[in-house]
């Protein structure tokens, strides 16, 4: 019979902050790349009594793409001792293609325990989790405009009485707690590409105003201004 054995699990995919779970502590829930500021910063803060290493890369949004990415992180590899805290720089080093809207990537953060040399006799459970992040970058192009871009979001009624939400900017508009007299249509956060319709499949059959709120780039939430229903029919 084997008498002691360590199990290692390579890692977890969480694909939201785990702030309070891991105590590795990331200082924005998605970050935004601008142009013109040619590097964005990842604040990273171990409050854990434990030491790990940290990896850390850029990857496609779309996980079918394998298109060569515009950037990277630097360092991709480091230790972080407890109550340690660490930055960590996104570098553009290519360009990206789309210069009239906003691109979409991921930040992966994986944690990596350490193990020391007194638990080399016990049976473990080591978990290596890797965190994934929004990154958005914003061309220079489209930058002046991006504060009060939401204001320009649309609520749509179509042929078959569907609440749909147009986003006809160049940017990613995140909507909260969407409702009409009452009734949430949009009771998550969910987040409209360039360009895009969302069509939320809910039946609206009247006419009148749209409650509602954004999610600006510092993740503060915003009461927007009541909007008509507009008959896209």
């Amino acid at each position: 019979m084997i008498d002691k054995i360590k199990l290692t699990i390579l890692y977890i995919v969480i694909t939201f902050p785990i702030y309070g779970y891991t105590s590795i502590e990331i200082n924005k829930d998605k970050f935004i790349f601008i142009e013109s500021k040619e590097q964005e910063i990842i604040e990273i803060k171990n409050s854990t009594n434990s030491d790990y290493f940290i990896q850390s890369w850029i990857s496609n949004y779309d996980d079918n793409n394998n298109a060569e990415l515009p950037f990277m992180i630097t360092p991709p590899l480091f230790k972080i001792e407890k109550d340690e805290n660490y930055s960590l720089k996104i570098i553009k080093t290519d360009e990206v293609k789309q210069k009239d809207r906003e691109t979409l990537y991921r930040v992966n953060i994986k944690r990596i325990p350490l193990l020391s040399d007194s638990d080399e006799d016990k049976n473990l459970l080591h978990i290596s989790m890797n965190s994934i992040y929004n990154l958005i970058y914003r061309p220079i192009s489209i930058e002046k405009d991006a504060m009060d871009a939401y204001e320009k979001i649309q609520f749509l009624k179509n042929e078959k009485n569907e609440f749909v939400v147009n986003n006809p900017t160049p940017y990613f508009i995140t909507l909260i707690k969407v409702n009409f007299e009452g009734t949430l249509f949009i009771d998550q956060s969910k987040t409209i590409p360039p360009f895009k319709k969302y069509n939320t499949k809910k039946i609206i059959k009247k006419n009148g105003l749209i409650k509602w709120k954004t999610i600006d780039q510092y993740g503060m939430e915003i009461n927007a201004t009541e909007k008509v229903i507009i008959n896209e029919y």
